[in-house]
C-alpha cells in the first residue's frame, strides 16, 4: 500500500487477534465470510489521536471500510465530522 502512496495508520490491540476473510469463487461468483477481529475494537481516541489527526490534516480522501459501520459508529462518526469540517472527501 505504502508503494501506492496509501498512508495507513492502524490501532493496534496485542490482547485480540487480527481480522480473518474466508473467500469462495465459483463459476465467477465471489462469496466472503469474514470476522474482522481487532477492529471491533477501533475507539474515538485513535482517530484523535495526534499522530492520525496529523494524517487526515494532509489527507485528500479519508477511507472507511464498511466493515466497522456495525461495532465502531461513534468513531466513524467522529470520523466523519472531522471530513465534514475540514471539506475532506469519504471513500
Amino acid at each position: 500500500m505504502t508503494a501506492a502512496g496509501v498512508n495507513v495508520r492502524y490501532a493496534v490491540d496485542e490482547s485480540k487477534p487480527t481480522g480473518t476473510c474466508c473467500l469462495c469463487f465459483v463459476d465467477g461468483v465471489r462469496s466472503s465470510v469474514t470476522d474482522i477481529g481487532a477492529s471491533k475494537q477501533l475507539v474515538p481516541e485513535h482517530a484523535s489521536a495526534p499522530g492520525t489527526r496529523a494524517l487526515m490534516d494532509r489527507a485528500v480522501c479519508l477511507y472507511i471500510e464498511c466493515y466497522q459501520l456495525g461495532c465502531c459508529f461513534d468513531t466513524l462518526h467522529e470520523i466523519g465530522q472531522y471530513a465534514l469540517d475540514n471539506d475532506r472527501l469519504i471513500d
